[in-house]
């Protein structure tokens, strides 16, 4: 069964766009879907649960993984003045905040008060 046929059986109504893309990269020869999930920075059973419509924590981050990585989506991000992938945005998001570095410093507060910020979203 393709990813594509998994996600149409497990959804109900249209796919997402990001979801629909997201399968199709799987189904592309010579891919897999451990590989896709490399790609996007998730396991492969974190890719399957979200295929079979069973990931049991929210879908933003995976659907903002997709855009990026997979769909080259981008921002703008207040912290850099310049346009960024979602993935990339992720990125500095999950990234541990050095005092050594000022430019980690100012993304650390320039991602803490972004609208594309995923805390900002979980915290509605």
């Amino acid at each position: 069964m393709s990813a594509l046929e998994k996600a149409r059986a497990s959804w109900s109504g249209a796919l997402p766009d990001w979801l629909s893309i997201l399968c199709e990269a799987i189904d592309q020869p010579g891919q897999s879907q451990a590989k896709v999930a490399r790609l996007i920075g998730y396991s492969a059973s974190a890719v399957s649960l979200v295929l079979s419509n069973r990931y049991g924590a929210p879908l933003d981050g995976i659907e903002q993984a997709v855009r990026g990585r997979l769909m080259g989506e981008r921002v703008e991000c207040p912290g850099l003045g310049d346009s960024i992938t979602t993935a990339h945005c992720l990125e500095w998001q999950g990234k541990q905040p050095s005092t050594s570095n000022p430019l980690c410093v100012r993304m650390k507060q320039a991602c803490r008060n972004c609208p594309h910020s995923r805390r900002a979203r979980h915290a509605e």
